[in-house]
């Protein structure tokens, strides 16, 4: 049963104090909504995962809660659960200050951090991504991205990943990337404002270190040039883990291939070798995506002219 990932939730201050300050919220959109729990904490970060959050309140599927004048700062975070008692994940922190809080003291830095991190590893031509770590940042937190002085997206919720797709919903993951140089930059805004920002520069490189590349070799065998039977064969070298194959044909996947020989077409192999087989004429587009635990590492195009003639 799934419930909204995240709740945007806004802090509303009532002109009077004596009717306090209202938290309010977006309605969940997941199905089989039972309810939504207000959690309170005295410092941040303000997180169930941190043990620094305390549950306020269990309610139904009203969407605000009044928390009347706390005497000190106070943050809140809300979580949708359903008739089976699972608990989304909590939404963007916000932030009760009380009338007449004084400033910070000297020296003392209400700035938020933004670390930017690199997940994989470019520089040798496996996938990756990058990631941005925002903290101490309260109100309605998102992550605007940068790639080569240009906007990309806006990442709203957790995981701030720069890369559209590249999060599962937990966390990032790695993504091929096409070789260059990355210039990427994070603007984190709380409630709309730009609070901090950082840029890294990321190479992802062509020639990566012949130690530590995987590599796949394409190769047809027999002659369909002159109308013989023929198949091809994909090579994975130096490649670590479990590997797979994954054949696209005239760019439609066809079939992966879990275990050597790696052979594109249904039924070309005997179990040691690729061995030829009659194909229909015509133009033939060969993909071969070596994928390493999971993950695609390479890949290689060839394409074939099975001729009539």
């Amino acid at each position: 049963m799934g419930l909204v990932k995240a709740i945007a939730t806004v802090l509303v201050l009532w002109s009077s104090t004596a009717w306090g300050a209202t938290l309010t919220w977006n309605a969940s959109s997941g199905p089989d909504l039972a309810g939504y729990r207000v959690y309170q904490c005295s410092q941040l970060p303000c997180s169930q995962s941190a043990d620094t959050a305390t549950l306020l309140i269990t309610l139904g599927t009203t969407t605000s809660f009044n928390i009347g004048t706390p005497a000190v700062v106070q943050y809140y975070v809300i979580t949708a659960y359903n008739s089976a008692n699972i608990e989304s994940s909590a939404s963007n922190v916000a932030t009760y200050t009380p009338a007449g809080t004084p400033p910070p003291a000297a020296g003392t830095s209400t700035l938020p951090t933004v670390t930017l991190t690199v997940l994989g590893s470019p520089t040798s031509g496996q996938p990756w991504t990058v990631q941005a770590y925002p903290a101490n940042v309260a109100g309605t937190v998102s992550v605007e991205y940068w790639i080569n002085n240009s906007l990309d997206h806006m990442e709203n919720v957790a995981p701030y990943c720069p890369f559209d797709g590249a999060d599962d919903g937990t966390h990032c993951v790695t993504r091929l990337r096409p070789f260059g140089s990355y210039t990427i930059e994070a603007r984190v805004r709380s409630n709309g404002i730009e609070v901090a920002r950082q840029a890294m520069v990321v190479q992802a490189s062509a020639t990566p270190p012949a130690t530590s590349a995987p590599k796949v070799m394409l190769s047809v065998l027999g002659s369909p040039t002159s109308g013989q039977p023929w198949t091809a064969q994909a090579y994975p070298t130096n490649v670590a883990g479990t590997v797979s194959v994954q054949f696209l044909i005239n760019t439609t996947v066809n079939r992966i291939e879990g275990f050597a020989p790696y052979c594109p077409f249904d039924g070309a192999d005997d179990g040691t070798h690729c061995v030829t087989k009659l194909k229909p004429f015509g133009f033939y587009t060969i993909e071969a995506r070596v994928l390493s635990n999971g993950a695609e590492v390479t890949r290689q195009v060839i394409v074939v002219k099975a001729s009539s003639q």
